[in-house]
């Protein structure tokens, strides 16, 4: 997208279940291959000047280790959790938009249990929200969102002892799930069709921008009347003003996820908007936008639609 700045990335290679050798061998071929080289430098996300790894330090060697800024890990499996600098510092938490079945932490954890054990609010992001408060008292350096796109539900048997899943206790040599095992315990937060909408989407620009901080936001100009097909400098002056991001409508055409079959395809999409803007007086509030191209209609009489109350039938 036009004048957006891309999202830059790094490489997490610590884990309880990463034999040493494993973790070394990896960082060293990326070192070798990737970092050395210089290669995609503009997507790299620096930290204290240097290429931010999370990976064990003592497997590597000391050129390696003066490359990179090193952390053995940063927070990431659960909220409240803390990942620290050199100096044993708080640097870093992660926020988690649900937990598991096998912890009974759902999207509606209230911070000690279920309060509606036998309903399920998913959309009213409950958990979420109190990660991040939590977190924003801590006031780390890095917040870590857990996850976006949990795409995977996983299957154990139990064979050792008795197993608690969803706030009861499951015997030896049954079946539980982890991860997204129903849509109370997904921490899937992309926006969907039905379920949770863009609930979550906007519940993280909502805490990202608390985070952070961000401009002031402008104040609503006074009111104006608009004269309907008049010259549109009479928009001069009304605020705010708003600006869209630039070639963001690709279509879409991907196939199904699993073995469902089919693509999903959309088309839909046609215009590039550029800029916004709501005016009123006493009786009547007006709308203005303007495309980047000349407007493309649609073959519907309602195909530029202002969903003014959320019915879709009749905006």
């Amino acid at each position: 997208m036009d004048g957006i700045r891309w999202t830059r990335s790094d490489f997490a290679y610590t884990s309880e279940n990463v034999e040493q050798e494993i973790d070394q061998q990896t960082v060293e071929y990326l070192y070798q291959n990737l970092y050395r080289q210089n290669r995609y430098s503009n997507l790299r996300f620096r930290w204290n000047g240097k290429p931010l790894i999370l990976a064990d330090p003592s497997s590597l060697n000391s050129k390696i280790c003066n490359f990179f800024t090193i952390r053995t890990s940063w927070a990431w499996t659960q909220g409240q959790s803390r990942g620290l600098n050199e100096q044993g510092q708080l640097e870093q938490t992660c926020v988690t938009i649900a937990g598991h079945p096998v912890s009974n932490i759902g999207l509606i954890f209230d911070g000690t249990s279920h309060t509606q054990p036998n309903q399920v609010d998913s959309p009213s992001g409950k958990y979420f929200s109190q990660q991040w408060e939590h977190a924003l008292q801590m006031d780390p350096a890095f917040m870590f969102g857990t996850e976006w796109n949990e795409w995977i539900a996983q299957r154990f048997l139990q064979t050792n002892s008795p197993m608690p899943f969803l706030g009861k206790t499951r015997p030896v040599n049954t079946t539980y799930f982890i991860d997204q095992f129903n849509q109370e315990y997904s921490r899937d937060a992309e926006p969907m069709a039905g379920g949770h909408s863009d609930n979550y989407y906007y519940q993280l620009v909502h805490y990202i921008r608390r985070f952070k901080g961000m401009e002031s936001l402008e104040a609503p100009s006074p009111p104006k009347i608009i004269i309907i097909n008049h010259d549109f400098t009479q928009w001069h002056g009304v605020a705010p003003f708003y600006l869209d991001d630039l070639f963001d409508i690709p279509s879409r055409n991907h196939p199904r996820y699993g073995n469902q079959g089919g693509q999903l395809a959309d088309t839909t999409q046609r215009n590039h908007l550029a800029v916004m803007q709501v005016a009123r007086d006493t009786k009547f509030v007006y709308f203005y936008a303007s495309a980047r191209e000349p407007w493309v209609k649609g073959n519907a009489f309602n195909w530029l639609l202002l969903n003014t109350h959320n019915n879709y039938e009749t905006g």
